[in-house]
């Protein structure tokens, strides 16, 4: 047991074994740090190898009695870590606990990732864990990370590199119980070659039936978002692994679990710890997990104190002053500005503290009432990023005189502010750009501010005399660019504070409505099929966004077959798709349209409550997809956004309000009024695993899998809820009826059709994979971003 210096477990990378777990439920791991790459056009990098390095530190030093932060699991102790890492620029190998580990080549690479399978695949029961930081680059929703040796085959470009992918495919099929793997690399486009008919890059791992045919998938963390870059500083390990290891360190503990270190909570701590960075405002860099059930990664050590990390938003995060913390009587304090923006401080837990910003020249800028943080971790933003900030100049031990109470109102703030005093006398203003300054008499007032798209804010002041006092709406009061975008906004498709055109209209994107059983010959090449009869037609625009109305006169677009022995065909128009086309760029999109049938929909109470599709195009989408459909419907629009997040993990309070509210199940019950509601309900269900806390009956799955012929969704819900209960040959002939129906209305969909359809290796497989490598999965109903010329 320990560290081992054999010179056969050295040259394949294995610097710690533990032979006592080689047949029990251990946890193995395998890390590898690539900065050096053959690729003239490729500079070398040293985050990567630094954070390899700090990784395997991790794991090891409980195991080696040097930090008690480190890597531990009962039910899991360590078996064994493997290293490679290429960092000395003279091809050196580097040296690790005492010995050399191999350069992280494509075929030593290859080697350690079969050596840490075959050590892992002797339990089902243990945990596999891989580390890779590396240069990376993506190709529409593919990713490749590169070894050493990219660029030293002149005759195969894609030599040195693998498909992110791809390699999770694999690694899903293998027989054990606990997979966590995480890539820390960009995935922007790049100079790097570009493959988008098949695979990018060469295999790592090629992919196996899996065992008893259900695949045990991997949870997956990427350092960033598909489109994004990832950052890290000179000589230290990069900002994604700095937050890794804060959380791996105790940060994400649960103190309600027993201080486990569960890979949910891994997720949104990391998350959370790396939003802190931020660069002119804007958070630097956002990580991607793909999650399924959450299990223990380590045990933290239990503590009965708080770490607090104060974020300083703009504008407080240029200030020159200083912030104070105050606690149980004590106080911590820093200088500002800091770089990152944010101050970390430790305080006892189950304390009530509070922070103060002040300016240089010791007047109070902004500060929080008293709150008590959470073990072990809380992140406080000042201010508040939505809502009302109350920041002050002078303090209320200021000598009597006029009280100044200003408004500080962005350019694009729109609403109403009403401010009060305890006797309700008070003014009311309707918001324009500028600076809008009262005269209040001393005592407390109550602000409400009202938004155009239904928002209200409330907060109380307390007015002293003499004060400068100001009220900074910042974000709160900002509404869509233009009127005819509140629906919109409202929606979420868009951002509040998104940037309007210039009002300049060029060429407007051209829209044709088509079936939805044509979409598929579509994406392979193949003409559009003619146009259904639904009438679709430019209504307002400004030279980035275009707003189109629709009109649609047929009573139902999506009929249910809910008797036994009748039949409705699916038809041209079952469902509806758009094609969208300007220049440089064509996609695909499902219209949500129910026909008239969806303009009649109430509420419980018989309120009306209609199920309105909308059409929008975004020209400067940024790394997403141009055509947004959407629908306005008061009942069933947090459904829809919670499904469009894709954030079932961190949004266990939406997806409460959801289930305590019944919305899921009500939707299900209502499916034949609107199955689209009901498919979203049902999605939602089945990626949470909470079928059956949600009230839905596998039956019900069945209705909607066979009740809505032309709906291809359906199957496919269903065949992912069999799969997790391990019964395949009844998903893949669902997937396979899927599949034939074309491609599933929502993008969640279309990702589990593919991954279904792989795993299971049904006909139709790469056709499925490449329909989800062109879907946005960052809009809720499916778009497909496809060449700008169509082949003929």
């Amino acid at each position: 047991m320990g560290v081992t210096l054999a010179e056969a477990d050295r040259t394949r990378g294995l610097i710690y074994l533990d032979q006592s777990l080689a047949d029990a439920a251990a946890t193995h791991a395998l890390i590898i740090g690539c900065g050096r790459f053959v690729a003239a056009s490729l500079p070398p990098v040293t985050s990567p190898p630094v954070s390899a390095r700090k990784m395997a530190g991790w794991f090891l030093d409980q195991a080696l009695a040097r930090n008690a932060a480190g890597f531990a699991n009962a039910a899991r102790p360590l078996g064994s870590v493997a290293v490679l890492l290429s960092e000395a620029a003279d091809g050196a190998l580097s040296q690790i606990e005492g010995g050399p580990v191999p350069r992280a080549t494509f075929d030593a690479v290859k080697q350690a990732v079969r050596d840490w399978a075959a050590r892992a695949e002797r339990h089902k029961d243990a945990m596999m864990v891989l580390f890779m930081a590396s240069h990376g680059q993506s190709f529409n929703r593919q990713t490749a990370i590169l070894c050493e040796d990219y660029g030293a085959d002149a005759g195969d470009e894609f030599a040195g590199m693998t498909e992110v992918e791809q390699f999770v495919e694999a690694v899903a099929n293998l027989d054990v119980a606990e997979k966590l793997l995480i890539f820390d690399c960009c995935r922007a486009p790049g100079a790097l070659p570009q493959n988008p008919a098949g695979l990018y890059g060469s295999r790592l791992m090629a992919k196996k039936p899996a065992l008893g045919g259900t695949p045990r998938r991997p949870q997956v963390l990427r350092s960033t978002v598909l489109g994004k870059e990832a950052y890290g500083l000179p000589d230290s390990p990069t900002l994604f692994t700095q937050a890794l290891l804060e959380a791996l360190g105790g940060l994400a503990a649960d103190y309600n679990a027993g201080w486990q270190i569960a890979s949910d909570d891994l997720a949104t701590v990391t998350g959370n710890l790396l939003g802190l960075h931020r660069l002119e405002a804007e958070q630097l860099q956002e990580p991607e997990f793909q999650l399924t059930a959450a299990f223990a990664v380590a045990q933290g050590a239990g503590t009965d104190r708080a770490t607090v990390y104060v974020a300083l938003d703009a504008p407080l995060d240029s200030v020159t002053g200083q912030l104070t913390l105050t606690c149980d009587g004590q106080v911590q304090s820093g200088a500002l500005p800091v770089q990152p923006p944010f101050l970390r401080f430790d305080v006892p837990g189950g304390k009530a503290f509070a922070v103060q910003v002040r300016d240089a020249g010791g007047g109070v800028l902004a500060e929080t009432a008293p709150f008590t943080p959470q073990l072990p971790l809380l992140i406080r933003h000042v201010p508040y990023r939505s809502g009302i900030q109350v920041l002050r100049s002078k303090s209320l031990a200021m000598a009597a005189g006029p009280t100044s109470l200003t408004l500080n109102v962005g350019a694009d703030a729109r609403g109403v502010v009403r401010i009060s005093d305890a006797a309700g006398v008070g003014h009311s203003l309707s918001l324009a750009s500028g600076v809008q300054a009262l005269a209040l008499a001393p005592g407390t007032h109550r602000v409400v501010f009202a938004g155009l798209d239904g928002r209200v804010l409330t907060t109380e002041v307390e007015v002293g005399n003499g004060e400068d006092i100001a009220l900074d709406l910042g974000e709160a009061a900002r509404v869509s660019p233009r009127e005819w975008l509140l629906d919109a906004v409202r929606a979420g498709v868009i951002r509040a504070d998104a940037r309007p055109g210039t009002g300049v209209i060029g060429a407007v994107p051209a829209v044709r409505a088509i079936g939805g059983a044509a979409v598929a010959a579509v994406v392979a090449g193949g003409a559009a099929a003619a146009e259904v009869g639904l009438t679709l037609s430019n209504v307002a625009g400004d030279g980035r966004f275009y707003r189109y109305g629709i009109k649609d006169m047929a009573p139902e677009r999506l009929r249910a077959q809910r008797h036994v022995g009748q039949t409705v065909a699916a038809g041209p128009d079952y469902p509806v798709w758009v094609i969208a086309t300007a220049a440089g760029w064509r996609e695909a999109g499902f219209l949500p349209e129910l026909g008239q049938q969806g303009r009649w929909l109430e509420t419980p109470d018989r309120q009306p409550d209609p199920w309105v599709a909308n059409l929008l195009i975004d020209l400067e989408a940024d790394n997403a997809a141009r055509l947004i459909a959407y629908v306005q419907n008061a009942r069933w629009l947090a459904l829809l956004a919670y499904l469009a997040r894709r954030d079932f993990v961190s949004g266990g309070a939406e997806f409460a309000a959801l289930l305590g509210n019944d919305v899921l199940r009500d939707a299900v019950i209502e499916k034949v009024a609107n199955p689209l509601a009901a498919l979203a309900a049902a999605l939602i269900g089945v990626a949470t695993g909470r079928v059956a806390a949600v009230g839905v009956a596998q039956d019900w799955l069945r209705n909607l899998a066979n009740w809505f012929p032309g709906v291809p969704d359906g199957p496919v819900i269903l065949a992912r809820h069999l799969l997790a209960q391990g019964k395949t040959d009844e998903a893949a002939a669902l997937l396979q009826a899927g599949y034939a129906r074309g491609v599933p209305v929502y993008s969640l969909a279309v990702d589990w059709l593919a991954e279904g359809m792989v795993a299971l290796e049904l006909d139709g497989a790469e056709v499925a994979r490449r329909w989800s490598r062109l879907v946005d999965p960052g809009r809720a109903f499916s778009v497909l971003r496809l060449p700008a010329e169509a082949k003929r």
